[in-house]
This record gives C-alpha cells, structure tokens and sequence, in this order.
C-alpha cells in the first residue's frame, strides 16, 4: 500500500500548501501570488489527445465515428486503450476533485477552466494584507461561468485592478489576435482593499495603462447600479464613457430587476419578436398578393380604402449601412487568411 500510495502521488503530483509551507500559513498566507495560470478547460479532448498518437482516430468525419475507433483499440491496440483510458481517469479525477472537493465554490462549477480555479485558489493563498497579481483572460469578470467569483471579489471591495488587453500586438504569440486577456490584481477579502477598483479595457500595450483618459473606477455600488443581476463587470473603452453611462443609470432603471422580488418598473414583456413569421403569418402579404387584391403601392406603403401596409425590414437589410462593415470584413479576412 505504500509504494502504490508513493506511486500515485508520484503520478498525480500531490500537494499539499500547508504541509510544503508551514511558516507561511502559520502566519495566514503568502504576502503576494504571481502568476500566468493555464487557459484550458478540464475535460479530455479527444481530438487533441490521439493527433499525434493516432491521426486516422483524430481525423475521424464526426464525434459518433470517431468513439467507435476508439472503443475498437482495446482490442486492436490495447497498449494504446489503456493510454487513453489512463488520460480519461486522470481528467475525470481533476473535474470531480475541483468539482465537489468545496475548496473552489466559486469557480468549480459548470464546464471548468483551468485559469478560473487557479485564480480562486491563489486568493484564498494570502494573508489580510497581500495581494495576487495574474494574467486571466477576461471573462474572468465578464463570463457568467465565473460571475459568482467576480461578485464576490466586488463585494468584499479586494479588487485592486484590472487591466484588459486585446492579443492584437501579439503579446502572446502563440494566442489568437482576438484573444481578449487581462491583469488581474486583488486582496484576499478579508479586510477591504479598495473603496473602488481601477480599470482600463482594449489596451494593447503598458503604455496605453498610463492614458488617464482610459483609466476610470467602479466601486461594488456602480457595478450594482450597471449590472444588478449578473454584478459582471461593465466594458467601456473610456473615462468619460463610464461616467456617463453612470449618469444615465442612476436617472434611469433598468428594465428588469430579477427578483426575489422581481422589479419591473417598464413594464417589459418577453417574447420572441413583436411578430412570429409562424403563428402570425396570416399578418403578412406579399406585393403579388397585395396588388391582385387591388393595393396601390405609394413609396413603400400599400393603400386602399384608407387603411395600409407597412414594409418588413428584417436585420440583414441593414448591415449594408454600417459604415464599419467593410473594415471589419477586411479585419476578419485577413485574420482567417493567416
């Protein structure tokens, strides 16, 4: 039992923060986190894992094809099998562990990624007075999947900053142009660490930090304020846009409040449309049809006997006169010509 308990440690990298730093959490935590934790989510990824060690499974035409191939090597190449089922176990152990363990309430939930959970754990590392410093991919405070995370750090007002950059310099060369990323700075939330938080969004470089037009605070009232059901953080790409937009909410409400109880000041329903092409077809005629019924068209209105027929514009006749069309056409064609 104790070679293969040294054997499975060994294999899983067991470790234990407390038992390998004693000294530290003695005296609470670790005064400062650093780090660029992985962006990858949890699961196997079956396509990825047998590309080089089987292109003919990786390169299969579909999902349901490819799990037969791979059901078919326990006896074809067992070897290979007991690889892959090896893999399996070591990814299904992880979600379960960082799933239903309780030690990532925040962030082990749904389809988990790796930087989510390694940002939860870095803050609970510290002690009252420290701070973590970490490159996370945006939605760590935009994402539903992390906004449990995201609150929590605003309410306990530990966010210090976070500074949000688009990949379009390459500044990771290996991520993609439209990757969105930030650096992320908070205390643990034991005691306050900022009555509001700094931010700046879609810089692409440090020098575009220092730009105090980018720069504006939020404090937990204005992202309450802004966004009061999902408390994710709001994106403007200016001061003088957070300000604003800060100006207009608190004379205006939103249009719904989710509850309990829910606040319904507008009065808004839901619904698919104001009209549905099915269940309200018999609202709709075309020109053949108006005009067999005797309908003069005047511009673009049907008349008779005082009463009209209005046109339907549905929103692709419309992206015609966006006048940044073109340029993101071209953005996006050279992006997918690389």
């Amino acid at each position: 039992m104790a070679t293969e308990v040294d054997r499975l440690s060994r294999q899983y990298q067991f470790f234990h923060w407390h038992l390998a730093f004693p000294e530290v959490f003695a005296n609470g935590g670790f005064d400062a986190v650093l780090g660029n934790p992985p962006w990858e989510h949890t699961e196997l990824k079956e396509k990825e894992w047998f590309a080089e060690r089987s292109p003919e499974i990786a390169s299969a035409a579909t999902g349901a094809k490819r799990k037969a191939m791979i059901q078919k090597l326990q006896i074809e190449a067992p070897e290979l099998w007991a690889e892959f089922a090896e893999a399996s176990r070591h990814h299904e152990g992880q979600s379960h562990f960082l799933g239903d363990s309780g030690r990532y309430p925040f962030c082990g939930r749904g389809r988990i990624n790796l930087y989510a959970v390694f940002a939860e754990g870095m803050r609970n590392q510290l002690n009252a007075a420290g701070r973590m410093g970490c490159v996370l991919p945006s939605g760590i405070a935009t994402d539903d999947t992390t906004k449990f995370y995201f609150q929590d750090v605003i309410e306990r007002q530990s966010l210090v900053s976070l500074f949000d950059f688009e990949n379009k310099r390459l500044i990771f060369p290996s991520v993609a142009p439209v990757m969105k990323f930030c650096l992320f700075t908070a205390g643990n939330g034991e005691h306050p660490t900022a009555d509001a938080a700094e931010f700046v969004f879609f810089a692409h470089g440090v020098e575009d930090l220092r730009d105090q037009e980018r720069r504006f605070t939020l404090s937990p009232q204005d992202i309450a304020l802004l966004n009061p059901n999902t408390r994710t953080c709001p994106i403007f790409r200016s001061r003088r846009d957070a300000e604003l937009t800060k100006a207009i909410y608190r004379r205006v409400p939103v249009l719904v409040k989710e509850g309990p109880p829910e606040v319904n000041p507008w009065g808004i329903r839901f619904k698919q449309g104001l009209f549905n092409m099915t269940s309200d077809s018999h609202l709709f005629r075309t020109r053949e049809q108006l005009e067999a019924e005797g309908w003069r068209l005047v511009g673009n209105v049907f008349e008779q006997n005082g009463e009209r027929y209005l046109p339907l514009y549905e929103a692709k006749l419309f992206h015609q006169f966006n006048h940044r069309q073109a340029h993101l056409m071209v953005c996006r064609w050279k992006i997918d010509s690389k």
